[in-house]
């Protein structure tokens, strides 16, 4: 039996202790938070413990008859680390966790990420199998919490820890807030069983594997927690921290050794105030002389020298551009700015100039749409499915260089919707962290990514009215995507055969 001090585990959207294959794509979202890696790496390199992460939506993809009972017999551990970041891994981290304690009850197992700071207290009342949550950005307070374990001290000391004392919950502040994370290393996954096999999957992913920019946002989208209310909300940080571009670069340029990587994805996005720092990682990428895919999202507009530097920059073939355009409405957007966040606006001859300048440059650009948005009515989803339209009409003699994709919005915790639905019109259907897991627990699997929650409505737009729309857009949009998808995923084929084959040589020569 193999022992490690402590087991981390990343968890499937859902759970069955004996896999079969109707639950085969609802559990396949293997893709580990970016501060995942960092807490298990810093486990190892300051506190010096054994370490395994074991990631069970990988496993299950790889190996339709992957059992976690069994494998879980196989192992001994004295922690086990769960993350709960997204909230569509609410039923199945509970559930992962119900069956760690049947079979070793006395480890320790203790949940971070998001959704798990939100909700802290409401799991640790409601479900015993979890002993404590690190809530917040979690590298030294996880540390701190396993090494009071291991030395038999309380956990008075330990930051941003919620943990269960006798009957009793128990919390210290949030006091930790990251003011530097270049000592952090993201990218080192050596200690997960299968990682070359999860740079394959990423590359084959409608994102690619993505390389940690910074913490923090300066803005304030309608639907996403992790903005910048939310962000105070669940992590207290009030300021965005950005990595120096020397560490950027050094992390791609150690990614560009492992030949299944052909596109790396920027986990933070641009902004006019952010150009200059992403033009400097740009330039020192192409005096390192890295050859790669770039994929990056823009999160406002307007841009500057943003997409001639990308070019010059990463492999054309390989690359992505992204852009949420949140509404096509007007007067959703104007209802946005006057409550939420005065950047929230689409200006027409913007968009196109970045459509324009993508084909231009031959990056692929998608556009991501919100249907479904507060204040949001039939007329303005027909202005959006016009613009659709004319979109795949511009694309049909063309090699596609933009699309659209849409999925349906779920208001996160922590977002300005979820936190003041009264401000936006919208009543709220799901709230509690119960009410999230019992709905994961029974949702059935839809085509494509249409199997996300819309846990809300308005006066204007319904929920099944919202999900029909989002069927519409999808299969409107579908044949745009795939086209744009494709041209990415065959010449990323292309250069890893090269790439073996130039290595094959070397080693000849040699």
């Amino acid at each position: 039996m193999k022992s490690n001090d402590i087991l981390f585990i990343h968890p499937p959207r859902t759970f069955q202790i004996d896999y079969n294959k109707k639950y085969a794509s609802r559990s396949s979202n293997a893709f580990l938070p970016m501060g995942l890696p960092a807490i298990v790496n810093y486990c190892q390199t300051e506190g010096g413990f054994d370490v395994k992460l074991l990631n069970v939506p990988l496993e299950l993809h790889l190996n339709k008859k992957f059992s976690f009972s069994r494998s879980l017999k196989s192992l001994d551990f004295d922690v086990c680390a769960i993350d709960l970041h997204w909230l569509l891994h609410s039923y199945g981290t509970i559930k992962i966790a119900e069956l760690i304690k049947k079979q070793r009850p006395d480890a320790k197992i203790i949940i971070g990420g998001y959704t798990a700071t939100y909700y802290a207290r409401e799991i640790l009342e409601n479900f015993p199998d979890i002993d404590a949550v690190i809530r917040g950005e979690g590298e030294v307070p996880f540390l701190k919490y396993v090494s009071s374990l291991k030395n038999g001290k309380d956990f008075t000391d330990v930051p941003n820890l919620t943990y269960r004392k006798g009957d009793k919950i128990r919390e210290t502040p949030i006091s930790y807030v990251a003011n530097d994370i270049d000592h952090l290393n993201f990218i080192d996954l050596s200690f997960m069983d299968h990682w070359r096999e999860y740079f394959k999957l990423c590359e084959k992913s409608v994102m690619p594997f993505s390389i940690m920019i910074a913490r923090g946002c300066p803005f304030n989208c309608p639907f996403c927690g992790g903005g910048r209310r939310g962000q105070y909300i669940i992590n207290k940080r009030r300021k965005i921290l950005l990595r120096s571009p020397e560490k950027v670069v050094s992390d791609i340029k150690a990614l560009e050794g492992i030949s299944e990587i052909n596109t790396i994805f920027f986990g933070h996005g641009y902004y006019r105030k952010n150009e200059d720092y992403f033009l400097e990682i740009f330039r020192q990428l192409r005096k390192e002389k890295i050859e790669l895919g770039g994929a990056l999202e823009i999160w406002r507009l307007p841009f500057k020298n943003l997409l001639k530097e990308f070019a010059k920059t990463f492999i054309q073939g390989l690359s992505l551009l992204e852009y949420n355009i949140q509404a096509f409405s007007d007067n959703v957007l104007k209802r946005y700015r006057s409550v939420l966040d005065p950047t929230l606006r689409n200006d027409p001859e913007e968009l196109r100039k970045l459509m324009d300048s993508a084909k231009y440059y031959n990056i692929p650009l998608r556009l991501w749409v919100n249907i479904g948005n507060p204040h949001e009515t039939l007329y303005d989803i027909l202005q959006g499915i016009k613009f659709v339209l004319k979109l795949n009409a511009e694309n049909l003699l063309t090699k596609n260089y933009v699309c659209i994709y849409n999925t349906p919005i779920t208001a996160s915790p922590g977002s300005p919707i979820f936190e003041s639905p009264e401000k936006f019109g919208i009543t709220l259907f799901y709230k509690t962290f119960r009410d999230f897991y019992s709905q994961y627990e029974k949702m059935s699997n839809k085509f494509g990514e249409l199997d996300l929650m819309i846990n809300y409505e308005n006066k204007t737009l319904g929920r099944k009215m919202k999900f029909l729309i989002n069927t519409l857009y999808h299969v409107l949009e579908y044949p745009m995507f795939i086209k744009n998808v494709s041209n990415t995923v065959v010449n990323g084929i292309i250069r890893q055969k090269r790439m073996k084959k130039k290595n094959l040589n070397k080693e000849n020569d040699d």
